[in-house]
């Protein structure tokens, strides 16, 4: 007794130490990892509303003195207009409206050629201010300034027009300017010229180095075609940063994103001339000039106080993790204990080893799937002994049925939820033909009891055999790649859509394109592009499509293979840190020219015609020298799906036609039935019960049990206004 109550004690002295240390690692963690997350997103959401402050403020302040501008153009309009037939006049009026506006060095009054035939054909009174304060008043149009070829006059000229111009240098003042102008109508509102001021620039400087809420960032302005206009003083910042924000800015291919209110778009960056990390948040203002004015500002002002509070967290966990050290000395001292947890170390690699072998043989076996109209291949590799990645593919009535999917996260709970997505893609992929039905059916199953708020990218897609018609749906995933026959490489445009377990009433968008003969289609799991080698580089699609686009018309294996020796000679020395996922396929539908047999026939949807159609069977059957029996029940299959389309797709007497198109090659002959009526696919009737007796036994469903039996495949698609049935049966001897 005394032995059992002692053995008993430290039993749960042991487990106790265990439960304690498990216990006070995953509250450390979790604490550290909520306190750094909540921080992070507080501190995000507070930056946003100071770069949407200051970009407003900088707008605010450039729009009122452009205002100012604008006004005092609309202000002196109606005395140019009530003083038309005073030419002379116009130079005083252009010195006036210098005279009115702070920042204004020029004005101008530019008249349709010939206005006044005594002045000449150009006729532009102008006025300029010089550095010395002076106004200088002269007639400039000429032949060496035909004002009318200028952007302005041509706007203007054309109606009621207000016009901004882009920033240009006035090589007369030598300063940036910017020219405002609008149409000038006489008495009767016809239009005799345009009336505007130049602007200078150097003001815009100055405001944007004021205000700054942290003391590396600056501000630019840039033109909405992304001309530079002003940005800070060469003295407090390094021309070639704000030339490297202006060329962020500018390149379209350039990663960006909005902020939460979508009010600034932000791009992230390292400053190559001070190698910090940074940030642009950039708007268009309001109205016109459509203006853009950005902030940049710098990761280490932002986040240091985060930073270094964090670094007190790490520090208070070591000091926390030395503690726990010394309680996992004690429990484990024992080396009875160490032998138990030997025991339970091997029984566990055992039973990830039987996990991982029941997880790749859920894979599917893609050399069944081998046909002389699509050849497809598969490979997965864990970075652990379970992963979190899968592949599916399938064959279904004519159509490959595939998908391809990434678990957030690593190991057994990953590896789980990927076994659901197998089963779930399964079910509904035998329910539905519609990708976007399918993953919405599995992204309210990832949705359900998903509290440890685990999400799958997925991307699933259906391959209509005969046609080549491609319709599939991505739930956040890598776009997968094209390979054509011309050995060229592209990314497949997809809609993103929100990855599997994150919103469970989100609808989902699918798309569709057409695979042509040899096009290859190659999915792949961000294990693939996010490869790193030593220096934690990514290897990157780039990298993946040159490797690809080197391969000369390569067999689905080297495709794989390329890919694999990619990863890996990019990751030498590095262990795998990712699951790494491929699928690809070619379709090859048959040629023309292997055809034996291509054949036709088009009839009206009338009953009477039936007799017609057994005509073209018997004489196809004939051809490839069918055997009478086989010939007979092929008649009787085509003429109940013709029937079928006679009754359903062209209800109310509807007059249209049925095209039965037939192809043969030395293996297989191929029958498409075609009509331009409603929408019925006739694979989707009941097949009779031939349990029941002829009394008990609805009408009809008898045509589609005897073409399920007779034929290798039928399949149904819409296409466009098509309802197109295709028939399959193999004619090898």
């Amino acid at each position: 007794m005394k032995e059992q109550l002692f053995k008993l004690s430290r039993y749960l002295r042991d487990h106790s130490g265990i439960a304690l240390v498990v216990f006070v690692a995953v509250l450390l963690e979790l604490i550290s990892a909520l306190q750094f997350r909540h921080s992070q997103q507080l501190l995000d959401e507070q930056l946003e509303q100071y770069a949407l402050n200051e970009l407003t403020v900088k707008a605010l302040l450039v729009k009122s003195i452009l205002n100012e501008a604008e006004n005092t153009v609309y202000d002196f309009e109606w005395y140019a207009r009530m003083n038309l037939n005073q030419p002379d006049s116009m130079f005083l009026l252009t010195e006036r409206m210098v005279d009115a506006g702070n920042d204004v060095v020029g004005a101008f009054i530019a008249f349709k050629p010939n206005y006044y035939p005594d002045k000449g054909y150009w006729f532009e009174p102008c006025t300029q201010r010089t550095d010395s304060g002076t106004l200088h008043t002269f007639q400039i149009g000429g032949p060496s300034h035909d004002y009318t070829r200028s952007s302005f006059y041509q706007i203007g000229i054309k109606g009621d027009t207000a016009t901004w111009t882009d920033p240009y240098i006035d090589d007369d003042i030598d300063k940036w300017v910017t020219s405002f102008a609008i149409p000038l109508n006489d008495t009767r509102e016809q239009i005799v010229g345009v009336i505007g001021t130049d602007l200078e620039l150097d003001w815009m400087g100055k405001i944007l180095n004021e205000r700054h809420h942290f003391p590396s960032s600056f501000n630019v302005f840039l033109t909405d075609g992304g001309q530079f206009i002003a940005g800070p003083h060469p003295d407090s910042i390094s021309p070639e940063s704000v030339k490297q924000v202006t060329r962020l800015i500018n390149d379209s291919t350039v990663e960006r994103y909005m902020s939460r209110d979508l009010r600034t778009t932000i791009i992230k960056f390292r400053d190559t001339a001070t190698k910090r990390k940074a940030r642009v948040y950039y708007a268009n203002m309001r109205g016109k000039p459509h203006w853009q004015v950005g902030v940049v500002y710098y990761d280490d002002e932002l986040y240091g106080k985060q930073n270094r509070m964090r670094m007190r967290m790490i520090l208070l966990m070591l000091v926390g993790l030395a503690l726990l050290s010394v309680v996992v000395y004690r429990v484990f001292q024992a080396r009875r204990k160490y032998q138990r947890v030997e025991m339970d170390k091997q029984r566990i690699d055992s039973e990830l080893n039987v996990a991982r072998r029941i997880q790749m043989q859920m894979q599917p076996q893609t050399d069944s799937l081998q046909r002389h109209d699509l050849d497809i291949g598969g490979v997965l590799v864990p970075a652990k002994e379970v992963g979190g990645d899968l592949y599916d593919c399938y064959i279904r009535d004519e159509k490959l049925f595939f998908c391809i999917g990434d678990v957030s996260g690593k190991g057994v709970p990953s590896a789980l939820l990927t076994a659901v997505m197998h089963t779930m893609f399964q079910m509904a992929a035998e329910r539905s033909n519609s990708p976007a039905q399918i993953m919405s059916a599995l992204n309210l199953s990832a949705c359900k009891g998903n509290e440890t708020n685990m999400f799958v990218t997925f991307l699933l897609g259906i391959l209509d055999l005969p046609t080549g018609r491609l319709r599939y749906c991505n739930a956040g995933h890598n776009p997968p790649l094209m390979i054509y026959p011309s050995g060229n490489v592209a990314p497949l445009k997809v809609i993103p859509n929100m990855p599997l377990g994150v919103i469970d009433d989100f609808e989902y968008q699918q798309q569709e394109t057409t695979l042509h003969a040899g096009e290859m289609l190659f999915l792949y799991t961000d294990g693939l592009t996010e490869a790193q080698n030593t220096d934690r580089c990514l290897l990157g699609l780039k990298a993946v499509i040159n490797t690809l686009e080197a391969l000369s018309q390569p067999s689905i294996e080297q495709v794989l293979q390329a890919a694999r020796q990619a990863v890996e000679q990019h990751s030498e020395g590095t262990t795998q840190a990712d699951d790494l996922t491929m699928l690809v396929f070619r379709y090859t539908p048959v040629t023309d020219a292997q055809l034996i047999l291509n054949d036709s026939i088009t009839i009206e949807n009338d009953i009477a015609q039936v007799d017609t159609i057994n005509e073209f069977i018997n004489s196809v059957a004939s051809r490839l020298n069918m055997p009478k029996r086989d010939t007979a029940r092929l008649k009787l299959a085509v003429e109940e799906a013709v029937v079928n389309i006679i009754n359903y797709a062209y209800p109310n007497d509807e007059i249209g036609t049925i095209t039965i198109d037939t192809r043969a090659d030395n293996e297989t002959l191929t029958i498409v039935i075609s009509d331009t009526g409603v929408a019925f696919d006739p694979t989707q009737v009941a097949a009779a019960d031939t349990t029941l007796s002829a009394e008990d036994r609805p009408i009809g469903g008898l045509g589609i049990l005897l073409v399920r039996q007779m034929m290798d495949s039928i399949n149904y698609e819409r296409i466009g206004h098509k309802n197109v049935l295709t028939l399959k049966k193999s004619i090898k001897s």
